[in-house]
């Protein structure tokens, strides 16, 4: 994370480790930056407290405490969804969106910026992102590759517009990248087009799915996966996934135009 700060009357760029595990308990971010220890402990660091906290390029927090010690300084900071939700920052910072910032170097940069119209799948979509489930994953086959980057879009907007974290994974993002997805805080929605080409992302994701299973955020994640067909990638995927071995029928969405790949419907075991 980097913040600027105003210390000693002059303004100082600050690097430091941001623990996002911490906020779950204590409601703010816990942060260490080395290299500014004081002779004394527990020594206010005047001129840090407000400063905005940033990760890859994106607003995490604002410093609300600031604490030099002998061995490092310790920050704590209001996370950004807190602020986000909070009526008086929202109208002092106007509109905007959650972004999960850990994830910015795994997503594209402009996967929901088309404007074309809504097709008429979204509304099923959309209930499906409001679902009680931890994790959560749709395959959408047929018709045309535009119109299922339409819908991916459709529905990112949506749910953008209920203050969900959104974006379409990068060809490019690899396992460091995709891994912090086990960290996210915010209900996020991820969009995989080509996914029957991208084995290598599906199982990164699926590994970072079952960390978060067991020692990550409670809050809801769906993946939305995009192809032509649900034929041998789809059962391989799932057998090898334990996250996806046991998904309901309606998993698989079918728009006209591609018939399905006429595989049995029984499940991996």
């Amino acid at each position: 994370m980097q913040l600027t700060a105003v210390s000693d009357g002059r303004p100082v760029v600050l690097q430091g480790t941001v623990n996002p595990e911490s906020a779950v308990k204590s409601g703010r971010y816990r942060i260490m930056v080395p290299g500014h220890a004081s002779a004394t402990a527990d020594e206010p660091w005047p001129g840090v407290r407000g400063a905005a906290v940033l990760c890859h390029g994106l607003v995490i927090g604002v410093v609300a405490d600031a604490v030099r010690d002998r061995g490092t300084a310790r920050l704590s900071a209001v996370p950004a969804e807190t602020l986000f939700h909070n009526t008086d920052a929202r109208e002092l910072v106007g509109p905007g969106c959650l972004e999960a910032a850990e994830l910015r170097p795994a997503l594209e940069t402009d996967g929901a910026a088309s404007r074309a119209p809504e097709p008429p799948e979204t509304d099923a979509l959309t209930q499906w992102c409001g679902g009680s489930e931890a994790f959560s994953v749709r395959l959408v086959v047929g018709a045309s590759g535009e119109h299922r980057g339409d819908l991916a879009r459709a529905l990112m907007r949506r749910m953008a517009g209920h203050d969900w974290a959104v974006g379409a994974v990068a060809l490019g993002a690899d396992e460091r990248a995709l891994s912090a997805l086990a960290d996210v805080r915010v209900p996020l929605l991820l969009v995989v087009d080509r996914a029957d080409a991208r084995q290598t992302t599906l199982t990164h994701l699926m590994e970072a799915v079952s960390h978060r299973a067991f020692a990550g955020p409670a809050t809801p994640v769906r993946l939305l996966l995009l192809a032509d067909d649900d034929g041998d990638w789809w059962w391989e995927t799932r057998s090898e996934a334990l996250p996806l071995r046991d998904l309901p029928g309606e998993t698989v969405l079918r728009l006209s135009g591609v018939p399905s790949a006429g595989r049995p419907t029984t499940r991996p075991a």
